[in-house]
């Protein structure tokens, strides 16, 4: 853990495309960059459901040993592991010294039900800890980090358990209206999991590749820093 939180101070410290590094593949969707980080190795296309089918890819350190600390991408719900913002996540927590669990995971039918990507979210977790051996993972230090749906709180928080170190959510809502029935209690659970800093930023305006808005891609690569580091730290 001390080596991947001295990994964890250097890339603290990135920029986005810092020293001209270009991310090859899908995961240069993410504005923060850090070189190299599409070099993690991946272990593709694990099956972790059969009904329905779902898959998942494991990130680590390409030179790391043992099992590490892990944190599980959720979301955003209808999104597979290949989706832009997965692949730049894992690869951003690979390269601070952890492993990172992308995994497909199905739709919310726009914010009416949580039923399927809870359980889809639950099944992700189950699998993990019980071939925890195999995929190179510390079952007793789990992270998991939600985009845009809040239903890994709804499939972690109802029986918490001490191995999963934290719950962090991105562009999340906060307030449901009639659309989302009983995700309004689940706001009170959001704010006790996560950081005021977290909950204070918005994202008001449509994405701009980076380099277009540089004053809103430093602003994004700081606040993605943040959330890289809670991550890690808590796990």
């Amino acid at each position: 853990m001390k080596a991947a939180l001295a990994i964890l101070a250097v890339a603290l410290v990135a920029v986005p495309a810092a020293d001209g590094y270009r991310n090859p593949t899908p995961g240069k969707a993410v504005v923060l960059q850090i070189a190299g980080m599409h070099r993690a190795k991946v272990r593709r296309n694990i099956v972790y459901s059969k009904s329905p089918l779902l898959r998942m890819d494991v990130y680590r350190p390409r030179t790391a040993r043992g099992r590490l600390p892990a944190v599980l991408l959720v979301g955003p719900p209808g999104l597979g592991r290949s989706s832009g913002q997965k692949i730049g996540w894992a690869q951003l927590i690979a390269a601070t010294g952890l492993s990172a669990i992308a995994f497909d995971i199905r739709s919310d039918d726009q914010l009416r039900s949580p039923s399927n990507p809870a359980r889809d979210v639950q099944s992700a977790i189950a699998y993990v800890r019980s071939h925890s051996k195999r995929l190179g993972i510390d079952p007793s230090r789990l992270c998991a980090v939600g985009f845009s749906a809040p239903w890994h709180l709804w499939a972690t928080m109802r029986d918490p358990k001490p191995w999963l170190r934290c719950n962090v959510v991105y562009y999340e809502p906060l307030d449901a209206g009639p659309a989302a029935p009983g995700a309004r209690g689940l706001c009170v659970a959001i704010r006790a999991v996560c950081c005021a800093a977290l909950l204070r930023h918005r994202h008001a305006t449509p994405r701009r590749r980076a380099g277009q808005r540089p004053a809103r891609d430093r602003a994004r690569a700081r606040f993605e820093r943040r959330l890289l580091r809670v991550a890690s730290i808590r796990a």
